[in-house]
């Protein structure tokens, strides 16, 4: 795997409904999903390529698997895709939490 265009990445997640703040040392982007999750991540101004390892630590933040982050950079994942990823992931956490 390669890393990711990053002036590609932030279109993407603005497409997707993130905000972008661009007003500090990095573009801050936020959303609120479907249920009230607040996710977020961030780009700095002078990124050009996202690295792998990056990649991977943007695609937590927004609740995403790598693979996932991926799609939803490409536009195979749109907003509603994204929220049902993140409540469906939400479910299984409070479940095995409950020990269910």
């Amino acid at each position: 795997m390669s890393g990711l265009d990053a002036r590609r990445v932030g279109q993407a997640l603005t497409r997707k409904g993130m905000s972008a703040d661009p007003s500090r040392d990095h573009v801050y982007y936020t959303r609120l999903t479907s249920s009230g999750l607040e996710l977020r991540t961030k780009i700095s101004h002078s990124e050009r390529t996202i690295g792998i390892s990056l990649v991977a630590r943007m695609a937590k933040q927004c609740e995403l698997s790598n693979g996932e982050f991926r799609e939803l950079v490409a536009c195979r994942i749109d907003q509603l895709r994204w929220d049902e990823i993140v409540e469906t992931r939400l479910r299984t956490e409070t479940l095995r939490s409950q020990g269910i």
